[in-house]
């Protein structure tokens, strides 16, 4: 049941990352590249663009944060953590986890506040355009949201491996360091 809930995370993330993020960052290619052809040749600049643009970042950089968690390609310390025995390196992973999920957890939250807060009160930034600032703040809990779920997928996977007896076989001598 977790493998499958693994892969359709996967397959969600990938589709968001890619296929979203990615056609978000070429139109903010096209978006920064059209004011700037429209403010050098006939001295307009296309008012809101540069808002418009921090508003697709948001949900760019956390599509690639959550893609990133789940390819294995965030930042890890494994020179350490491949050294360490089984056991203890199942600890580190429950923790980091654990950590994980309760800081997106409360971000997640404060994110929904924050959106919340923005849509009731209908806040408009001080910017050319005025676009509200929930359009951009739903993109902060939706996002955070992911990543604190995949997180929770990944401690319950973790909390799987570290109840598996460890065979005698899988157990590894350690690294016999000489003097000189």
């Amino acid at each position: 049941m977790l493998e499958k809930i693994q892969k359709a995370s996967l397959k969600l993330h990938r589709w968001l990352s890619i296929s979203v993020g990615g056609f978000l960052t070429l139109l903010i290619a096209f978006l920064l590249m059209g004011e700037s052809f429209m403010r050098t040749l006939f001295g307009s600049p296309i008012k809101g663009i540069i808002e418009i643009c921090e508003t697709m970042m948001v949900w760019i950089v956390l599509s690639a944060v959550t893609y990133a968690l789940i390819t294995g390609t965030h930042v890890r310390v494994v020179l350490v953590l491949n050294r360490l025995p089984t056991r203890i390196r199942s600890g580190f992973e429950i923790f980091s986890n654990i950590a994980g999920f309760i800081f997106f957890a409360l971000l997640t939250w404060a994110g929904w506040r924050f959106f919340w807060v923005s849509l009731v009160e209908w806040r408009i930034p001080m910017a050319p355009l005025g676009l509200p600032l929930f359009i951009g703040a739903v993109f902060i809990p939706i996002g955070c949201g992911l990543i604190s779920i995949q997180f929770l997928i990944y401690l319950i996977a973790a909390l799987r491996m570290a109840r598996v007896p460890v065979r005698e076989e899988e157990v590894r001598e350690e690294p016999v360091v000489r003097g000189i």
